[in-house]
């Protein structure tokens, strides 16, 4: 969540302090009876209203925080003889952008939390490392809630922290949390209990957010019509906002055409224009394009196209195939034309044959951008020696996009005695998986077979592609081109720079209509980050600047 910051670097150790309050038994008894009418476990109440007051604290009605749980590892070799604190952490996410009430928010907030725990294998450091591996962006969801709910059963009866002595003060101190939120009952009382950083967050900002969430809980012990009075600007029906908040993200129905449910929705501007569509690159996911999407100052949606194989389905093997159900996905969002198309790398070459297919078929491209995507007729077959040689060729550009993407070391030279060049298929998967949780891309559970099979089946439907030609004059193409040679990947026949010594990076016989070519202060792999990013951006924004919210 958005919560207020300090203005400037800072310094200074990180410094707690906690605030407490307590609801007397008969209060806490009356909010667990009424949770207990209404089919709600005291947890699911006190996290649904942590995060309506931080959704009203942030301005927003969409965000994430970390729940603890106390789990200690099943068939962990002796973890049974040892006394500690055994805690994993999971991703909660506050949606209320449909709650009309505080019961909604209440069901929706136990639905959600039900669901986090059937995969919390699946922990919160993991999937923030597989967040990171995508976007070449390290983030933390340092808002936490603790509940100690429901523990006096295994710990005896009535158990409680006065066991060693009467509790004079006590805080949490962890310097990559800024505000960790806990509920647990003593004497039968409930204690609500923050420990704020407040070198990160105002210690003013904490104590009114604080007493309103004590108010908050007091309200819904004492009056149980507060469960049901309607929210300020919700909708009347339950159902979300006609004009979402220009930049958020909002789920996207799934169409019948859709079934693999691969558009992916990155910004919903004001929802009714006509949508922004960008393809995947080789990689095969889209996170790639969240920067660029919170980037863009115009009013459109931006919706991206994934891989099949990444959300479950069956993974196409040509470009012909990719276009045919790619185009299915996205005239089940928009039936007719013109659209507005587009991608970085394979992206771009995806959106072109795309705009190909959908001119055989009578409608019309507005708008096409290709970020930094060379004219596919230069790739070349992987040609790895033996057998198991593409998986090998394939594995090494892999890492090598990695290493330009993030700017980090996974290969060492090219005699290293462990790279994955040298070995079987299976020992390059393993040695791939192993490199990457080695640096943290990916989990100590995660495998990164089904990201380097994805590449693979990419680089080979590129290798056979041929791009077709374009004949609509009012098709306008928009080149973003970088101005520097990628330090990885490079004029080796697989789409990085292998097309640097043509005008157009190649592409002017197979556009009919005008082409506005631009450069750009970055490599290959870096356009997408930023001060780059700001500037490819301004460059699309610029170019849909004269069109029409709505396309016809």
């Amino acid at each position: 969540p958005a919560l207020p910051r300090l203005p400037g670097d800072r310094d200074e150790r990180p410094r707690f302090a906690r605030r407490t309050a307590r609801l007397e038994p008969e209060c806490w008894k009356a909010l667990t009876a009424e949770a207990a009418r209404r089919g709600l476990t005291p947890t699911a109440v006190l996290l649904a209203a942590y995060g309506e007051t931080l959704a009203e604290w942030s301005g927003g009605d969409r965000l994430s925080l970390t729940l603890t749980l106390f789990d200690r590892p099943a068939g962990l070799p002796g973890a049974e003889d040892v006394v500690g604190d055994f805690t994993t952490l999971m991703l909660h996410a506050v949606d209320r952008s449909a709650d009309t009430c505080f019961a909604d928010a209440a069901h929706r907030a136990q639905r959600t939390l039900f669901s986090d725990l059937e995969h919390r294998e699946f922990s919160a450091l993991e999937l923030l490392a597989e967040k990171a591996s995508r976007t070449g962006r390290t983030e933390s969801v340092p808002v936490v809630f603790t509940s100690a709910l429901g523990l006096s059963a295994p710990l005896g009866g009535t158990h409680d922290l006065d066991w060693v002595g009467t509790p004079v003060y006590g805080v949490s101190s962890t310097p990559q949390t800024w505000l960790d939120h806990q509920v647990l009952e003593q004497h039968g009382a409930l204690l609500l209990q923050w420990d704020v950083q407040e070198t990160v967050i105002p210690a003013e900002e904490a104590d009114r957010a604080f007493a309103a969430h004590v108010a908050r809980v007091r309200r819904l012990a004492e009056a149980p019509e507060a469960w049901d009075t309607p929210r300020p600007g919700a909708p009347a029906d339950g159902t979300a906002a006609a004009r979402p908040v220009p930049g958020t993200p909002a789920p996207v129905r799934r169409a019948a055409a859709d079934p693999d449910g691969i558009v992916m929705p990155l910004r919903t501007g004001d929802g009714d224009g006509t949508p922004l569509f960008l393809i995947h690159p080789s990689g095969g996911d889209i996170l790639c394009y969240g920067e660029l999407a919170r980037t863009l100052a115009g009013p459109r949606p931006v919706l991206a196209l994934t891989d099949p194989e990444l959300t479950g389905g069956r993974g196409p093997t040509t470009i012909p195939e990719m276009v045919e159900r790619y185009l299915g996905a996205v005239r089940s969002v928009q039936p007719r034309g013109p659209y507005l198309l587009g991608g970085w790398s394979m992206g771009g070459t995806l959106a072109h044959a795309a705009a190909v297919e959908l001119e055989r078929r009578g409608e019309r491209t507005a708008r096409l951008v290709l970020i930094d995507s060379n004219l596919p007729d230069r790739i070349r077959d992987l040609g790895g020696p033996g057998p198991d040689g593409d998986t090998a060729v394939a594995a090494v550009r892999y890492l090598h996009s990695l290493e330009a993407f993030l700017d980090l070391e996974l290969l060492t030279d090219r005699d290293d005695a462990g790279n994955p060049a040298a070995t079987t298929a299976d020992a390059v998967r393993a040695e791939v998986t192993a490199r990457l949780r080695e640096a943290g891309l990916i989990g100590p559970r995660e495998s990164a077979d089904l990201r380097l099979g994805v590449f693979e089946r990419h680089l080979r439907a590129l290798a056979g592609h041929r791009a077709g030609h374009l004949t609509d004059p009012h098709t306008r193409l928009l080149l973003i081109a970088a101005s520097r040679r990628s330090p990885r990947n490079a004029g080796i026949g697989m789409g990085v720079d292998d097309a640097e010594d043509l005008p157009a990076l190649g592409w002017h016989p197979h556009v009919r209509g005008p082409v506005e070519e631009e450069v750009v202060d970055a490599h290959h792999y870096s356009l997408l980050t930023g001060e780059a990013v700001r500037r490819v951006a301004e460059l699309i924004d610029r170019t849909l600047r004269d069109l029409p919210p709505t396309l016809r």
